[in-house]
């Protein structure tokens, strides 16, 4: 019987969301909006440019400033851009499927994973937003995911950083982590996860090498 686990991409297996925090804010501020790293990690992060804070943070700001934000930002990364901690040592003991569902481009994701050595335990199971109707918390993405990897959802689980992604799998019906273990949370950002009440709340990559070991997942 074939298990599969979803990992979402920025803030779930690359510590991106804390390069942004960093770069955004002080940039933005050049530009007459000013805005504190923390009040970006609990307002924006984890949030797609079609969310309403988003749309409206837009307005602040001419589009060559939000377009030289994302170059920025994109410059940081590539200096950067590490695996959240431990991530990688734990993929390399993983013994089931496993596939990367992210709301960000499919260019973007997978150019993450190779920056940070965690594409050739993926190989081709990546997949975007994009790739269907509607982008989380919609339940298209992972229902996809599920179906091209011919896994049946409960045999699926889901690992997840942001409100949205929790949301986007228990509409898909399938079993889902909140996982806080990424360098940007904060006290509200954990307890936001905690209110969608998912099947397991996990704020460290060792509790999350347990569970794996629990579910079978790592032999």
């Amino acid at each position: 019987m074939d298990k599969l686990i979803i990992f979402d991409c920025d803030g779930t297996l690359i510590d991106s969301e804390v390069i942004a925090t960093k770069v955004f804010p002080a940039y933005w501020a050049e530009h007459g909006v000013n805005i504190t790293e923390l009040e970006f990690k609990e307002k924006f992060i984890g949030k797609g440019n079609k969310h309403p804070d988003v749309i409206e943070l837009h307005k602040l700001m001419p589009e060559y400033v939000m377009e030289e934000g994302d170059r920025l930002w994109q410059q940081s990364l590539e200096s950067n851009l590490q695996p959240v901690s431990g991530m990688l040592e734990l993929i390399k003991k993983l013994k089931c499927k496993i596939a990367v569902g992210s709301n960000s481009s499919l260019q973007h994701v997978k150019w993450a994973l190779g920056k940070t050595g965690l594409a050739p335990f993926f190989k081709e199971n990546v997949f975007s937003a994009n790739q269907v109707a509607n982008a989380k918390p919609s339940p298209d993405l992972f229902l996809h995911i599920a179906n091209e990897q011919g896994v049946a959802l409960e045999n699926c689980i889901v690992i997840e950083d942001s409100v949205s992604g929790v949301n986007a799998a228990q509409a898909a019906g399938i079993k889902v982590v909140a996982f806080s273990g990424a360098e940007h949370f904060t006290p509200t950002l954990e307890q936001r996860l905690i209110d969608t009440q998912p099947d397991y709340f996990i704020s460290n990559i060792d509790d999350l090498n347990k569970l794996f070991v629990e579910l079978n997942y790592i032999h």
